[in-house]
């Protein structure tokens, strides 16, 4: 997996989505055709996760990847 996640950044970038808790994120864009799609957050315990911890789980996870 994490040779997969360098070769899309490598070729076109992240882009990272944090979305509410009911989901439907990618709904909201109108286009459910993406290519790769990742939970950096499953399993938390809790009901939701703040913007703030979602951002730095999944920066903190993607920089220890792309190093």
């Amino acid at each position: 997996m994490k040779n997969i996640i360098r070769d899309k950044y490598e070729e076109n970038g992240l882009t990272l989505l944090i979305g509410p808790p009911e989901g439907k994120v990618l709904e909201r864009f109108g286009n459910n055709s993406h290519p790769l799609i990742l939970n950096f957050v499953p399993k938390q315990g809790v009901s939701n996760v703040r913007v703030e911890e979602a951002l730095s789980a999944s920066l903190s996870i993607l920089n220890m990847i792309l190093e």
